[in-house]
């Protein structure tokens, strides 16, 4: 791969073309806004540092909503606090 050219890289060591991810993004934003997630929502998500999370950055992005990233070592107690704010 070219440098510079690959967005996301994981902790599992993959990688994504910047071309990939944005089709990869774009799916999954039709695919949200199919499930009803609408621009100018609120979208709380919590993922390890992986290609997924950037390209679900990516997707919510393209839906305009506000994202509410949860780091992933909290637990419920914490999570539901969170997201009730």
């Amino acid at each position: 791969m070219a440098r510079g050219r690959a967005v996301a890289a994981g902790e599992r060591g993959l990688s994504l073309p910047v071309a990939g991810w944005r089709e990869r993004a774009e799916e999954v934003a039709a695919g949200l806004f199919a499930l009803g997630v609408q621009p100018g929502g609120v979208v709380s998500w919590q993922l390890p540092t992986i290609i997924e999370a950037a390209v679900l950055q990516g997707a919510l992005s393209r839906l305009d909503v506000t994202q509410n990233p949860i780091i992933p070592i909290l637990r419920y107690a914490e999570v539901r606090h969170i997201v009730g704010q």
